[in-house]
């Protein structure tokens, strides 16, 4: 129980001793509230780290969260405390990851695009610069991780200071699901009955069961994120992509179709386009009139040979992927995309560079 007060203690060695020994005191009844949770006293310890004096400690410790029915009830009290701690803008990416399956693991590149896909990475000065909204990204989450949000970190082999993945304790998971107020829902194949609602990001994990958008198709409207896996070319018809008018973040990882329909040229709020490991042979020219997409991962499309020619029409494309995909040439127009910051291809990784170069 005394952890807390053991780590802050070793903190503020230069501090008084007498100043230290309070912080101690108040750190080990905080620790007592987690009521031998380890994920609280993670997340308590994270939170106090960010406190510098005992008036901020014994903030925490006579916090009225500790005593409120409904966060009581869900056992969320010490994660309350320190999500209370966040800006706005943290709180919005935080609660957002309640769409991914609990014990998914995430990529921090990927959530990071799929943050500025949803607008929620805007800067200071409103301007929507996708290095600043990168390194904005990169900030939050590294917060988050401080404060222990996001744990199993996996490091870099070739410098420990960069995450690639994370996972979400169950917990944190249910946690960001009760925050998000159920904007956010992750359907898992062991669901039978699904009761959806005013989901605005649905993620769908139920693997070799059949999905009928039409059976959603009032929820699919309203969608700003859609993710699913293994889908069929009958599930993927015009109709549900008609459907799908609002969303910014299309996931269709390992679909089987080989082509996708035209119709996803009028989704013109699409920024994010994810194709990873699908059957598709062919992007259709429509995909160039999607005027707001920011990234296109097509790595693993083993089938795809070839880019749309009006590929350069895409004034906001940063991040093209390619690799592990069978593309041997890219279209003259590719030069014209004064926004791309990374083209990943086969054996080579170009960030930053002239794309005419290649």
């Amino acid at each position: 129980m005394g952890i807390i007060g053991e780590w802050s203690y070793s903190e503020r060695g230069t501090q008084q001793e007498e100043a230290s020994e309070k912080l101690k005191e108040i750190g080990q009844k905080i620790a007592q509230k987690c009521k031998g949770l380890p994920i609280a006293v993670t997340v308590m310890g994270s939170l106090l780290r960010w406190k510098d004096t005992e008036d901020e400690w014994q903030h925490v410790f006579d916090s009225k969260i500790w005593e409120t029915e409904e966060v009581e009830s869900y056992l969320f009290p010490h994660l309350y405390l320190s999500y209370d701690d966040l800006t706005p803008q943290m709180k919005r990416c935080f609660s957002y990851c309640a769409v991914f399956p609990k014990d998914y693991r995430i990529r921090v590149e990927d959530l990071i695009r799929i943050w500025m896909a949803q607008g929620y990475l805007t800067t200071k000065n409103g301007r929507n610069d996708q290095n600043q909204m990168e390194l904005k990204g990169l900030d939050v989450f590294r917060n988050l991780a401080m404060r222990s949000f996001f744990q199993s970190l996996e490091k870099s082999r070739r410098d420990s200071d960069i995450i690639i993945s994370c996972k979400m304790h169950d917990i944190v998971h249910d946690f960001a699901k009760f925050i998000s107020k159920n904007e956010c829902y992750s359907i898992s194949q062991h669901e039978d009955e699904v009761q959806l609602e005013n989901h605005r990001h649905l993620s769908w994990q139920k693997i070799g069961k059949h999905l009928d958008p039409a059976s959603i198709c009032d929820v699919i409207g309203k969608l700003r994120s859609f993710f699913a896996e293994n889908l069929s070319p009958e599930q993927l018809t015009p109709n549900m992509f008609n459907a799908l008018k609002s969303v910014r973040v299309l996931g269709l990882r390992a679909c089987k179709m080989w082509k996708l329909p035209k119709d996803i040229g009028n989704l013109i709020h699409l920024r994010y386009i994810d194709l990873r490991w699908s059957q598709i042979r062919e992007l259709p020219d429509s995909i160039c009139s999607l005027d707001n997409l920011q990234t296109l991962d097509l790595k693993g499309c083993k089938c795809l040979s070839r880019l749309p020619e009006e590929i350069g029409n895409l004034c906001h494309l940063s991040v093209i992927d390619l690799s592990s995909s069978k593309i041997e040439e890219l279209p003259d127009s590719i030069c014209s995309l004064d926004n791309l910051q990374t083209l990943d291809l086969e054996g080579y990784y170009l960030k930053g560079l002239e794309i005419c170069l290649i």
